[in-house]
């Protein structure tokens, strides 16, 4: 006989909950079918292509055959479609958590297009280099991008790549973020020495900004304190405006024991103060020259009249 038979196909996608399933279907839900009529000379050998399914989905496809009196029994084939090349990711943000921390926040569209790692380039500021950061879920489009020093700006640029390929980076303008001040660390080159040559009543203090890395704030001043043994350092501190390098000299008594201290003070956006690490050295003052006895003194006198 001459009549058409009709073919049905049975998708049931198990992976894809909520995406376009094929042709015009709104839904993947199990039981989705899609009715294909051929003719009697195609029914040994059919192929059929369903041109719009989504990546790195897990398909149940059954085949089977319907006629006046009903269904045939169905033959069945499991199928995974291809993983493709992610999209680029957009709308990428960075927002500062504390003086160490930004979280970084982007989206991306389409359904997974395979098991995808982001990758995040984080650019500080010389000296400074750039590193990487990685997450590899797809549904994750947030990083909390930590171990950064206090008080950078820090530039983030972020792209998608499955085993098929790699997107392109971020296009817009990217983000850029600083983290929070802090104290500042220790200042370098302290140095407490006495000048060469006779004179034993001086000695010279001599200390330079923290290293770029340990500023963590923007320097405002030196805090610098001196006394003798059994004296307050913090009774009254003297304040030196900001160079690259500070040398100052003091008057000290011989036989005596100094305490030195000096440290930094940085402000933030909001001129809120911190106060650095101190830095503290103990110069003992040497003898000021040869000591005369009360004899040699009477002897000398002995000697003079």
């Amino acid at each position: 006989m001459g009549a058409h038979v009709s073919v049905r196909f049975l998708f049931t996608c198990t992976s894809c909950p909520g995406y376009s399933l094929f042709l015009s279907a709104s839904s993947c839900g199990a039981g989705d079918k899609l009715s294909v009529v051929i003719l009697p000379a195609d029914l040994d050998s059919y192929t059929y292509t369903v041109a719009t399914m989504n990546p790195y989905i897990n398909y149940t496809v059954s085949v089977l055959a319907v006629n006046d009196a009903g269904d045939g029994h169905p033959n069945t084939t499991y199928v995974i479609t291809d993983q493709e090349v992610p999209q680029s990711p957009s709308t990428l943000t960075a927002a500062v958590v504390s003086s160490t921390e930004i979280r970084v926040s982007w989206t991306i569209s389409g359904p997974e297009p395979g098991p995808t790692t982001y990758t995040l380039n984080v650019i500080p500021d010389s000296p400074e280099t750039s590193r990487l950061e990685t997450v590899i879920v797809f549904s994750t489009t947030t990083l909390l991008v930590t171990n950064l020093e206090e008080y950078r700006t820090y530039t983030f640029n972020l792209t998608a790549s499955t085993i098929k390929g790699t997107a392109a980076y971020y296009s817009p303008t990217l983000p850029s973020a600083k983290t929070n001040a802090a104290a500042p660390g220790p200042v370098e080159n302290f140095v407490v020495a006495r000048p060469d040559g006779p004179d034993f009543t001086t000695v010279t203090v001599s200390w330079s900004l923290p290293s770029v890395l340990q500023r963590n704030s923007d320097i405002t001043k030196f805090m610098f304190a001196h006394n003798a043994t059994g004296g307050n350092l913090n009774s009254a501190p003297e304040l030196i405006s900001v160079v690259d390098s500070v040398t100052r000299t003091l008057v000290v008594v011989p036989q005596t024991t100094y305490y030195i201290e000096v440290y930094a003070v940085g402000t933030d956006f909001s001129l809120t103060e911190y106060v650095g690490v101190k830095s503290t050295k103990i110069y003992h003052a040497p003898p000021g020259g040869k000591h005369i006895s009360k004899w040699e003194l009477t002897s000398l006198k002995s000697i003079t009249r």
